[in-house]
């Protein structure tokens, strides 16, 4: 935390008693400790006591003149799946931007006065831009939890009638999945919409059949290049994340050869349009290596493009597996993993190989009272793939696959196997 506050020069900081303790190394190391506003409690109160410090702190800050394609509106981290986490730089255009982009997408499931219940994290692109900035612009009321319980958010999505959801795949898991969902109506839910980690098709049915929603949206997005791809209620092809939004362009480039790709053909991603980002802060060498002079991003996924213009997600850049000049893209592997009917979660990485390069491992979680063996595993997915897809690394059960609070998979932390863990009603 100490690393984030140097880097974007932080001197105050907004929170609450509850999270308190987890910023006291980071404050004590900065000397920070005066520059801190405590907001608990009623609601308004704790907004008319902001105001009030605010009043108090306003003649210490820099008077700023505001140019909406140069001025920073917010500094998100990114996921940090691939390294530490970067300050991505939002302007104010590029947000703006991004909400009318949107607007034009999503426009029938986002109606004026729809209920969402929220427990996404807000200091995130999806719970910052696609929950709360759209939801405040289309005028939908949002029920806001402070953290994700289970028992809590079906409870909340049943009384108050909630008709709009906004999830990640280990919650579309859970309500496809779990035998508590149905102790509760969900009979009010006409949408979902689900992003930042990529959703298997099989689960979206598995939802669609048991609670009867009628649209589940998927888009694709990044902190760095908005939300430029989006499966709508018009057009939707289950398995994509969708067209186009307005004003974005994309092409498909060959990884080994830079040269831009036709339809089907897998490559790397790459997004131009206004909602792009304005470079990390502080890391010039990262912003270089993503951004081209002619404002072409690249994204650092692998898919293809069909020729609907549809497109396919495949996988991360720095995630795929070499194993003898063949490239295998791990997500593929978990998704088949996962139609297997004892296996509850899994993920896959590459692990070193002194002939090979990397070989594919698995890490499974069981389904509760079954007892899936490695070679039940390893037989099931040799059977639906290439021979050099193959789990040569062998599979190890796990109790938890671990994710970042977004649902993406921490594939560099599965070597100490510190998983994320949704916790339970308190």
């Amino acid at each position: 935390m100490s690393r984030t506050f140097k880097n974007t020069g932080t001197k105050y900081i907004v929170t609450n008693q509850n999270m308190l303790h987890k910023l006291e190394a980071a404050v004590e190391d900065l000397q920070m400790k005066g520059n801190i506003m405590l907001v608990d409690g009623d609601t308004a109160a704790s907004l008319d006591k902001l105001v009030a410090m605010g009043e108090e702190i306003k003649e210490d800050l820099p008077k700023i003149r505001i140019i909406s394609k140069t001025t920073i509106a917010a500094l998100l981290s990114t996921s940090g799946t691939t390294g530490f986490p970067k300050a991505a730089q939002l302007s104010h255009y590029a947000i703006i931007a991004m909400l009318y982009q949107l607007q034009h997408a999503v426009q029938p499931c986002y109606a004026a006065g729809s209920v969402s219940v929220v427990f996404l994290p807000m200091y995130h692109m999806f719970g910052l831009c696609v929950v709360l900035s759209l939801g405040l612009v289309q005028g939908l009321q949002h029920v806001i939890m402070s953290r994700f319980y289970p028992q809590e958010y079906l409870k909340n999505i049943a009384n108050k009638k909630a008709n709009l959801l906004h999830v990640v795949p280990p919650v579309m898991a859970l309500l496809a999945n779990h035998p508590m969902v149905c102790q509760y109506d969900l009979s009010s839910v006409e949408h979902i919409v689900c992003g930042a980690a990529p959703l298997c098709p099989e689960l979206a049915r598995k939802l669609q059949n048991r609670i009867g929603v009628q649209c589940i949206l998927e888009g694709y997005g990044m902190t760095e290049l908005g939300v430029p791809f989006v499966n709508t209620e018009a057009h939707h092809k289950l398995g994509s994340v969708g067209r186009k939004v307005k004003l974005v362009q994309s092409k498909i480039v060959s990884v080994e050869t830079g040269k831009e790709l036709g339809p089907n053909i897998k490559g790397e991603i790459w997004i131009r349009g206004p909602q792009i980002f304005n470079g990390y802060l502080n890391n010039r060498e990262a912003t270089d290596e993503m951004m081209k002079e002619d404002g072409w991003a690249r994204s650092g996924d692998v898919g293809y493009m069909d020729g609907d213009g549809y497109l396919f997600i495949v996988d991360r850049i720095k995630e795929l597996i070499k194993y003898k000049g063949h490239q295998i893209a791990p997500a593929q592997l978990d998704h088949i993993l996962l139609d297997h009917p004892d296996i509850a979660d899994a993920a896959v990485i590459g692990i070193k190989d002194e002939e090979a390069g990397e070989i594919p491992k698995a890490f499974i979680v069981r389904k509760q009272g079954t007892c899936i063996t490695e070679s039940d595993a390893q037989e099931f997915l040799s059977l639906r793939v290439a021979p050099h897809m193959k789990l040569r690394g062998g599979v190890e059960f796990i109790d938890e696959i671990p994710k970042s609070p977004t649902g993406k998979i921490l594939r560099r932390e599965l070597q100490t196997k510190d998983a994320f863990v949704f916790p339970t009603n308190p």
